[in-house]
């Protein structure tokens, strides 16, 4: 448990590690009482759409405010671009690898870098067990289509010379009335090092903008991975923003760097 005041990056060095940077999927990834990455009521509900990112004091301010949330949603809306809710069905192919729903074969590869301290230790839970890895897969496999806000695609990134599964890739509708959406990853350590990650990451945002329609994708992590801020700016996301101790996480307060990058960027040859 850190003292108070006592910062992640005080107490171990920083490195590249295990390329793993995952958005909340469910309320047990949350820690209890989180204010950063998905964690507490407002937090969630600013990233979903449903309150103002900055919530005035004052309730007339927050009535206009509700009163404009229509108009606002009608314009993005009515401009024609919408995120596609069509299931997904069909895996994404790149020249390695396929990009496909989980299935339960998979748990056991899941579990294989889950249940890493390395691949954990700057995600927002600790590693996992069996029985909570063949849960996780299970829910996550369901998970087939982007209709509403906090809905998300779990893919495995499968090495197409063996079949093996290498790692995974994470897309989340995080505003879908801003068409955005949150990005995320976890790779097994033996397999780094391949440019497996830029890949899929790559072929994950070719269809979130191209296929299903996104305006822009965020992705947030702990400033120590340096591995994830590495593929983040490797596939042409700049960092926006860099909170401080916004999050209790472990025992401990972690501050969080957001990158993002927007469809036109991706389109003209950024990423």
């Amino acid at each position: 448990m850190a003292l108070a005041g006592e910062r992640r990056g005080d107490r171990r060095p920083s490195g590249c590690g295990a390329q793993a940077c995952r958005p909340p999927l469910e309320q047990a990834d949350r820690p209890a009482g989180a204010v950063g990455r998905g964690g507490s009521q407002t937090a969630r509900g600013v990233r979903a759409g449903r309150l103002p990112a900055c919530i005035p004091r004052h309730p007339a301010r927050r009535d206009r405010h509700a009163r404009r949330r229509p108009q606002l949603q009608a314009r993005v809306r009515g401009g024609g671009r919408v995120i596609s809710a069509e299931p997904f069905d069909t895996p994404i192919v790149t020249d390695r690898l396929e990009l496909r729903l989980l299935a339960s074969s998979d748990v056991p590869a899941f579990h294989s870098y889950y249940s890493r301290p390395d691949v954990c230790r700057y995600l927002l839970f600790e590693p996992r067990d069996l029985d909570t890895i063949t849960e996780k897969v299970a829910a996550h496999a369901a998970h087939v289509s982007l209709r509403e806000d906090g809905d998300y695609l779990d893919l495995a990134v499968v090495r197409r010379s063996d079949d093996r599964l290498v790692g995974d890739v994470i897309l989340k509708l995080a505003h879908s009335d801003q068409l955005t959406g949150e990005i995320g990853w976890g790779f097994h350590p033996e397999f780094q090092g391949n440019g497996y990650a830029t890949e899929a990451a790559t072929a994950m945002l070719r269809h979130a903008f191209g296929t299903l329609g996104f305006r822009r994708i965020v992705a947030e992590l702990d400033p120590h991975n340096a591995a994830s801020a590495a593929l983040c700016r490797r596939l042409g996301m700049r960092q926006e923003a860099h909170l401080v101790d916004n999050l209790f996480s472990k025992g401990e307060w972690v501050d969080t760097v957001v990158f993002a990058l927007l469809a036109r960027e991706f389109s003209t040859g950024l990423a």
